[in-house]
Formats: structure tokens, C-alpha cells, sequence
């Protein structure tokens, strides 16, 4: 880009030389001025443009390495509290599964009494039902 710029540069004053031959020594002085002024300005845009780009990517790069550190932290911590934590939640989950059998044999239990004992039937509506039956 900045060797682009300088051809353009100097092509514009092999054409400005060729039409200010005829000018005065001061004038070509200030044209040839005025062009290294512009060189200048375009130079420095351009080192300022490369700096800013750098940083950029280094700034860039370090964020990445810090989010990967990050990840790798994140996943390390999550291994260690399964390891950790796997044989709780599996008797945990034992301690629950054998306490719903439980209760489901105490359900069956009390529906076994309640039928020997002729209790716990819902009314039909029917007023005889209402009474247990004798025997």
C-alpha cells in the first residue's frame, strides 16, 4: 500500500515538473512541498494503521488464549465435581428408588387389610353399602 502511494506521488510530480517548468524557482518550492507534506501525512496514517493492526492482534490473540484457560479451568472443575459427586447421586438415587418400593408395599399391605377388614371402599351410593358387612 505505502509503495502504491509513493508511485502515485512521484508519477504526480513528474507530471506537476512538466507543467511548472516554466514556473518560478519559489513556486515549484512550494509544489514540491505541498507533495512531500501529502507523502508524509500518508506515511504516517499508514504506520499508525500497522501499529493500531498489531495491537489489535495481540490484543485478539490474548483474549483467545484467556477464553481456551478459561474452558479448560471450567471443564477440569465440572470433571472433579462429577468424580466427586457421582457416588452421591447414584445412592441417592438408590435410597429413592428403594423407598417408592417401600411405599408401594405398604400401599399393597394396606389394601390387603383393608379388604379382610371389609373397610375403605368407596360409597356407591347405595345406603347398604355404607355398612360393613357382618360376619
Amino acid at each position: 500500500m505505502l509503495e502504491r502511494t509513493f508511485i502515485i506521488f512521484h508519477r504526480a510530480l513528474i507530471l506537476i515538473w512538466i507543467t511548472v517548468s516554466d514556473m518560478e524557482a519559489d513556486a515549484i518550492v512550494q509544489l514540491v512541498t505541498i507533495v512531500v507534506a501529502a507523502m508524509g501525512i500518508v506515511w504516517h496514517q499508514q504506520h499508525s494503521t500497522n501499529q493500531l493492526r498489531s495491537e489489535f492482534r495481540e490484543d485478539n490473540r490474548q483474549i483467545r488464549e484467556d477464553n481456551r484457560q478459561l474452558r479448560e479451568d471450567f471443564n477440569t472443575a465440572n470433571r472433579e465435581l462429577r468424580e466427586d459427586f457421582g457416588g452421591e447421586f447414584k445412592s441417592l438415587r438408590e435410597d429413592h428408588n428403594a423407598l417408592r418400593d417401600a411405599v408401594a408395599q405398604n400401599g399393597q399391605r394396606l389394601a390387603r387389610i383393608e379388604g379382610h377388614l371389609g373397610i375403605g371402599f368407596p360409597p356407591t351410593g347405595d345406603p347398604s353399602d355404607s355398612e360393613p358387612p357382618s360376619g
